[in-house]
């Protein structure tokens, strides 16, 4: 991992995300989100095994959200921020999308564009644009690196990790439950039915069934709802809107007056 990349993403991201909100957003303190208790693999010394036909591959896209735009509502929830954005998604496959979020009157906040491990980020309140070429920082959130094809599938519904070595998996009647390292070493569970995920934890420490949560995911239709135990902040989204891409997203071409000061590298 690439700890010079996570803290300048940190700084940037962190502040357009959740900072530049409160422009729109209430202040006012909110209580401590609620979580479902996760549910730990009791037999974490069971043989790993394949997931098997019925289960997504970590970081996978279904097929059929390939060559799509979507739209998301987003509301954040936390100690010193209440506020909600719009988010679109432009999919053209795992390494190639876009994303652009704007405020609830329709100000642009940022703008994130993946052409394989090539990222651009224009945060528009600041007008900085920055250039990554690694790992990122998932956008506001104090659960590490991961790479930039977790954002596309953590927003559709899927585990947002590359797995260091075969998941562990036990099966309780319709359901799959996974327990993994990443390749970074962090230690995640995950509950599946019918192919579908339901919900996933990041655990603080790399053992089994050891350690407090550090962030979780549950499904609770039509939301998604992400928890981040460190931050006390819960962000849920839902999809308003979704047709077909009617051609592969353009490079944004970077605004005047745009300068890379407090990027973590130069551009």
């Amino acid at each position: 991992m690439h700890s010079r990349t996570a803290l300048g993403w940190r700084r940037v991201t962190a502040r357009a995300l959740l900072t530049g909100l409160l422009v729109v957003g209430c202040a006012a303190p909110r209580p401590a989100p609620t979580v479902t208790p996760p549910v730990v693999p009791t037999t974490p010394e069971a043989p790993a095994v394949s997931p098997g036909s019925d289960l997504p591959a970590p970081l996978s896209i279904p097929p059929d959200e390939l060559e799509t735009q979507s739209l998301f509502r987003f509301q954040v929830a936390g100690p010193d921020v209440d506020a909600g954005f719009r988010l679109t998604l432009r999919l053209e496959n795992r390494d190639r999308f876009q994303l652009q979020a704007v405020d609830p009157v329709g100000r642009a906040l940022w703008t994130l564009d993946a052409d394989g491990d090539a990222v651009l980020w224009l945060e528009h309140r600041d007008r900085r644009v920055c250039r990554f070429d690694r790992d990122i920082e998932l956008p506001g959130l104090s659960m590490g690196e991961f790479p930039v094809a977790a954002l596309p599938a953590l927003l559709l519904g899927g585990l947002p990790v590359r797995p260091g070595a075969p998941p562990r998996v036990q099966v309780e009647g319709d359901a799959r439950h996974l327990d993994l390292l990443d390749d970074g070493g962090r230690h995640w569970t995950a509950t599946y039915r019918a192919g579908k995920l339901l919900r996933w934890t990041l655990w603080r420490g790399a053992v089994p069934g050891v350690g407090d949560p550090a962030a979780q995911l549950r499904r609770d239709p039509p939301w998604w709802i992400l928890v981040d135990r460190r931050q006390d902040l819960e962000i849920r989204w839902r999809r308003v809107v979704r047709e077909a891409l009617a051609a592969p997203p353009s490079t944004p071409e970077i605004p005047e007056g745009y300068g890379a000061e407090g990027c973590p590298s130069a551009i």
